[in-house]
């Protein structure tokens, strides 16, 4: 069995354990799981299951409980919120914990869960993972949001990720963007 798992799973534990200890807010709904071919996906999840769905997809080493203050203050709703714990992080088990078996465990969450109008949010690695399944599932897109994508960057080439964010974009109708301009030295530009 590989370490790996067994190590970020502890670092989630610790992290968990020194929230609690804290005193910090638990999390604003109980825990569930959707169980996929290669995977049992823990999740948490507040709102009306029909509204349009937004998906908080969590970094390394967190787990959905470092979404809990941002479900909190956004649950008004008329929305679902869903946060879930990536393959290895938190209370989510199975088998595969690279960024494209993360992305297939997602699409099958999304699945799992019928989301649709969906707003994808990422923190970190989980931007990364949010932006691939953002891509490859445009049609159930209804926007994103993401924070510290540096690992996406660095592990692709960045015109990639504009070439993608621009597809999304097009393909959701969005509003007018800057364009990249690969000669002008600009990494990323989003709207």
């Amino acid at each position: 069995m590989p370490r790996t798992p067994i190590l970020l799973n502890f670092a989630v534990a610790m992290i968990t354990v020194l929230a609690i200890a804290q005193g910090l807010p638990p999390c604003p709904a109980s825990i569930q799981y959707a169980q996929t071919e290669a995977a049992r996906i823990a999740y948490y999840a507040v709102g009306p299951e029909d509204g349009p769905s937004v998906l908080f997809v969590n970094g390394l080493p967190f787990s959905s409980h470092i979404w809990r203050d941002v479900i909190s203050a956004l649950d008004d709703g008329s929305r679902r919120l869903v946060a879930v714990d990536l393959v290895g992080f938190g209370n989510s088990t199975g088998t595969g914990f690279g960024v494209a078996e993360q992305v297939a465990h997602l699409d099958r969450f999304v699945a799992a869960l019928d989301l649709k109008d969906l707003t994808v949010v990422g923190h970190d690695w989980g931007a990364g993972i949010g932006l691939i399944l953002a891509h490859e599932n445009a049609r159930l897109m209804r926007s994103f949001a993401f924070a510290d994508l540096r690992y996406l960057i660095d592990t692709y080439q960045a015109s990639n990720i504009v070439v993608w964010m621009n597809e999304i974009i097009d393909s959701v109708g969005g509003a007018p963007r800057k364009r990249f301009d690969p000669a002008a030295g600009r990494k990323v530009e989003l709207l």
